[in-house]
């Protein structure tokens, strides 16, 4: 039965609990603009739209990241979901970062250790503070029929 009795006796619906979000909470941003960390020639420092209403300063060790791009973005408090670490508020090498950009191991989508990139996402998928979305990193269902007659079969008149 989804419906219960309240206190008057009039059935009322129960609410499903909202399911957790996949991906450790992990939301979508956009890099606004880049720069190169003052003290580490590999560390990028990031000025991020994450969707609340000021941007967030993340510092990166990605090859790839670059302004425009729409990136996996760990707030502080949220678990990385391949370790389960928790993302704090910290400085990295002298720069405050607040939260962490993810790449596919870090996401949980690949095994191995986390390479040196961070996932791009489709600018269209969802704009920045939303969630990830549920699908991401699935294969598509759609399956295409690439079976060939034998060889020498002729086509029938």
């Amino acid at each position: 039965d989804d419906e219960e009795e309240d206190a008057d006796g009039e059935a009322e619906e129960a609410s499903a609990a909202p399911e957790p979000p996949r991906f450790g909470g992990a939301l979508v941003a956009m890099v606004v603009s880049t720069a190169r960390h003052p003290d580490a020639d590999k560390l990028t420092v990031c000025s991020v739209d994450a969707g609340g209403d000021a941007q967030v300063q993340v510092v990166s060790g990605a090859a790839n990241v670059r302004p425009g791009l729409f990136v996996p973005y760990l707030p502080p408090g949220a678990r990385v979901p391949s370790t389960g670490d928790e993302i704090k508020d910290k400085p990295v090498r002298g720069v405050e970062s607040s939260g962490m950009l993810c790449g596919t191991a870090e996401l949980g989508l690949e095994a191995g250790p986390p390479d040196k990139h961070v996932c791009e996402l489709q600018p269209d998928a969802a704009g920045p503070g939303a969630f990830l979305p549920a699908n991401l990193g699935e294969v598509s269902a759609a399956v295409l029929d690439l079976s060939r007659p034998p060889r020498g079969a002729r086509p029938e008149p």
